[in-house]
């Protein structure tokens, strides 16, 4: 996207940016799943297609030429082949394969438009749509989702065996893919893997029944289809352009999806008859067995609400509803309303069925809990069977369920959760409830059950599991390290510290344990998570205690590994609602609000930076009030401290182990360099990556300095009170904040060039529109934040000039260039000119001794030029200096006085 002109901010996909064809933000990319590529769709200009189609259309390029240039430009293009055949295989199996889908789809739009012949106009009368019952509405929008042809057709175009001649009446035999007798023509609902890319075709002819007149046939693109008994298909979505239609004013941003594939058609029929917009269902398809429609796609929707539901509920659709931890609407439609094929669901127009559907809807997990209570042992176990619950997710449903539902799926789980025998060493071991056993003698008097060995990117393993003890389950994650030696030991130590102590076992056994419980339960092998902030491998952000993924979802439940002192994020608890106090208290017009909100906005944006391609910027606290109130509000919100006593910054290892622990989480951190700092020792740490992460207090000349070298500044100087008040609330607004940032696909709205800002005037959107509370009151925050840009080196520079010239470091006088400078320490208000003269030595010279640093004199030159305040460089006696325009001068001056006011300063 860069060599095309386009920034994506952010590294999670979907994600809408401008588009290079015709230069509106409606292109958004996808992440395409199947073949670990990007997809873009354009809702204005129409174009969609991969990454090489889209360079192509901008560069005005064909495939080939296309490829070579992205090949020069460093693209891998053909790891495994010559560039040549790689694109010979590109344009053969992908875009060949989709304009022949595409334009057999365009056909059966026209056939059905054409209503060739009686017996396709007898389908179409069957679901509602004859041709004297459709109208414009339809014409403009229902041939998006529904279509006809022959069904000889398929056969044609997707073997490639050249035309054939279509015949009406009975079968005809060698058709691949419709089987028996009677088959003419059928209706064809597309199926799209993304927006504008299809997946397949569902075919359905003959007397409409789902078991024997419906046919999927997939488009084999990139090969991909070639169906095979152990490979799964990924079906796609019927009506997936309802999704990105404009949303219904009786339903809101609710999704409703169906593996009803004819109701769907009936009421989307329906409903076009009266309005402009499609309505907001779509259809799924399973054959059981090998191709079913993926729930990945349901993380391409901007929907908030997407609710399950069939008119006869079955375990396919409860599944889905599972798998995508969505909602499920137990919904039984009246026996009177399914008869037929034209009376089905005509007492109501189509939204409101849809309405009353959604109003039936419950979370996944409430709706599964109600169909299970009052079923048989043998009917909860197959249905858990059929939906792959198990392990901790399974444990976490049955928590969660009510002590008679919750012992009966103990039962289930305790039973199938555990073989009964093993053979090790030439001898049985034997798992019962209360322990081990071999040959009959006790040797242990708990059970190990490992469920998942963990494998975090940072080399570390970790087993993850249960110990079954005196009928309790006390689940543990360790490093194998520590487990694998003497596994019962430490069982018996681990079982004490939980508050579950007289565990016995047998010495001899010790050792030998760790193989005895592999056997018994081999475990999952599965990426573990060590490390707090943005998780790009997961698409989400990892906390000690929760996960938010991108799209909102709060995990409680994933491979989480944190063991290390340190870790960030300790204090925080899962997203929820703020109360009215905590909005009231949060919403304070004051400093120490102010401040309070100005961390935020610096910790959120440096947290978001990974995920939205963003670097990094450390923060300084300037002033007395700064540094109370700001390190509190970093401590509360999850950044944990590091000493200069633990680490001598002059140390070269120490450094190096100090970058170690914090470089391991993706998060902010406080550093203590005590009350005068010598920045000079650790000058080249401060140019390091890990060092962008700080947060560090410094006197207000180390401030300018660091402020000058691209630094966030925090500054305000009068001392202040406590944050106690909103230190509570304040652990609770980062968690809920990222959590309604990753339901909006981690869209921020770039108002300005400078990240920090741009986060904070989202939390202050967030603030406003989510909680109820005064938004004015995070933006305030913004005159106490000196950010890079926003607030350019040479402020910087010119507060240190000013506070000199105040304090009575340096003098101001008038003097003439004829004369001999009278000594070092002057900034010269040229007479007969209109110009100042500021020593650039003497400034610099004084700013490096108080600060320890020198600052940078190219950045300041840079934005004094750009500023148009320096009229050039010029030599006084012997000393450099910068000429500067006395009008602006002066105004700069005024604004400095005024902003020193605000920021708690002296009294000028």
């Amino acid at each position: 996207m860069p060599h095309l002109g386009v920034t994506v901010k952010g590294a999670v996909l979907p994600a809408l940016v401008r588009c290079p064809l015709c230069q509106k933000k409606q292109l958004r990319i996808y992440h395409d799943p199947v073949f670990d590529g990007q997809w873009g769709s354009c809702r204005n200009c129409g174009f969609h297609g991969d990454m090489i189609e889209l360079a192509g259309s901008a560069w005005k390029l064909n495939v080939r030429a296309t490829c070579r240039r992205l090949d020069q430009a460093g693209y891998d293009l053909a790891s495994e082949m010559p560039l040549t055949d790689a694109i010979e295989v590109y344009e053969r199996k992908f875009i060949a394969v989709r304009e022949t889908a595409a334009k057999f789809w365009e056909g059966c739009q026209k056939h059905f438009a054409a209503g060739v012949d009686s017996q396709l106009r007898h389908l179409q009368q069957r679901i509602g749509a004859g041709n004297s019952n459709l109208g414009q509405l339809w014409a403009d929008h229902g041939g998006e989702v529904l279509g006809s042809c022959h069904y000889l057709e398929p056969d044609t175009v997707f073997n490639n065996r050249g035309e054939y001649r279509l015949r009406t009446g009975a079968g005809r035999a060698g058709s691949k893919y419709f089987k028996g007798r009677g088959w003419d023509n059928c209706l064809v609902v597309p199926f799209w893997r993304l927006p504008d890319r299809l997946g397949g075709f569902l075919f359905i002819g003959r007397d409409l029944d789902p078991e024997k007149d419906f046919v999927y046939i997939p488009v084999k693109e990139g090969g991909y289809g070639e169906l095979t008994s152990n490979r799964k298909f990924d079906a796609g979505v019927g009506m997936l352009p309802s999704v990105f239609a404009k949303p219904n004013p009786k339903l809101g941003n609710t999704l409703v999806v169906t593996n009803d594939v004819l109701t769907a058609v009936r009421l989307q029929i329906r409903h076009l008859k009266s309005h402009a917009a499609l309505l907001p269902i779509v259809c799924t398809y399973d054959n059981g067995l090998n191709i079913r429609t993926s729930d990945k796609i349901w993380s391409l929707t901007s929907r908030d609400k997407i609710t399950f539901w069939s008119p006869r509920p079955d375990m396919q659709i409860i599944s889905d509803a599972c798998q995508a931890k969505a909602r499920f609407a137990d919904y039984d439609v009246p026996l009177t309303e399914m008869r037929g094929d034209w009376g089905v669901l005509r007492h109501h127009p189509p939204h409101e069925w849809l309405h009353i559907v959604n109003n039936h809807s419950k979370r996944w997990d409430v709706a599964l809990r109600r169909l299970l209570t009052g079923m048989s042992e043998h009917e909860t176990e197959e249905i858990i069977l059929n939906l792959e619950l198990t392990g901790p997710g399974l444990r976490d449903f049955i928590s969660g369920s009510k002590d008679q539902l919750r012992e009966m799926l103990n039962n289930i789980y305790t039973a199938r959760s555990r073989a009964r025998q093993v053979r090790y060493d030439k001898l049985t071991v034997t798992e019962e409830a209360d322990g081990w056993h071999v040959q009959g003698a006790h040797i242990s008097s708990a059970s190990i059950r490992i469920e998942q060995l963990l494998q975090a990117r940072s080399g570390r393993n970790y087993y993850r599991g249960v110990i079954l003890f005196n009928g309790e389950e006390v689940a543990f994650t360790e490093r194998t390290d520590s487990v694998k030696h003497n596994m019962l030991k430490w069982a018996r130590d681990y079982l004490e510290m939980a508050g579950h102590p007289g565990m016995t076992y047998v010495n001899a056994w010790d050792t030998r344990a760790i193989n005895i419980a592999l056997q018994f339960h081999t475990p999952q092998v599965v990426t573990g998570v060590d490390a707090v902030g943005w998780d790009v491998d997961r698409s989400q952000f990892n906390f000690p205690k929760f996960a938010i993924k991108v799209g909102g979802e709060v995990l409680s439940d994933y491979a989480c590994l944190f063991t290390d002192k340190g870790v960030p994020g300790r204090s925080l608890d899962p997203p929820a609602a703020l109360s009215k106090k905590e909005i009231r208290t949060l919403g304070e017009r004051d400093e120490e609000t102010a401040i309070f909100w100005a961390t935020v906005g610096c910790v959120a944006s440096n947290v978001l930076a990974p995920a939205i391609h963003c670097d990094t910027v450390g923060l300084i606290l300037d002033g007395a009030g700064a540094q109370t109130i700001g390190a509190a509000a970093a401590a509360a919100l999850g950044c944990p401290e590091y000493g200069s006593t633990e680490y001598h910054m002059a140390n070269p290892r120490r450094l190096s182990r100090l970058g170690d622990q914090v470089g391991q989480h993706h998060w902010p951190y406080i550093l203590r360099l005590g009350k005068s700092p010598d920045l000079s020792a650790i000058e080249s740490w401060l140019a390091a990556d890990e060092a962008r992460q700080a947060i560090i207090s410094l006197p207000w000349a180390a401030a300018r300095a660091m402020g000058i070298r691209g630094w966030n500044v925090l500054r305000y100087e009068r001392k202040l009170g406590s944050m106690q008040l909103m230190t509570a609330a304040a652990r609770r607004v980062l968690p809920a904040y990222l959590a309604d940032l990753c339901s909006r696909q981690l869209f921020i709205d770039n108002v300005s060039a400078n990240h920090t800002e741009n986060v904070l005037r989202d939390v202050a959107g967030w603030f406003t529109e989510q909680c109820g509370g005064d938004g004015q009151a995070v933006l305030d925050s913004l005159t106490l934040l000196e950010l890079p840009g926003k607030y350019p080196a040479y402020q910087h520079f010119l507060d240190v000039v000013f506070r000199f010239i105040h304090d009575g470091r340096i003098q101001l006088v008038r003097k003439t260039f004829e004369n001999e400078p009278d000594g070092e320490s002057v900034v010269y208000h040229v007479e007969n000119e209109a110009v100042v003269w500021i020593p650039e030595d003497r400034v610099v010279d004084t700013m490096e001794k108080l600060a320890s640093v020198p600052p940078t004199i190219l950045a300041i030159k840079r934005d004094l030029d750009a500023a148009g305040g320096l009229i050039g460089q010029r030599t006084y006696g012997d000393k450099r200096g910068w000429l500067v325009d006395e009008a602006w001068w002066t105004r700069e001056h005024a604004t400095w006085k005024t902003r020193t006011a605000k920021i708690g300063g002296p009294i000028l």
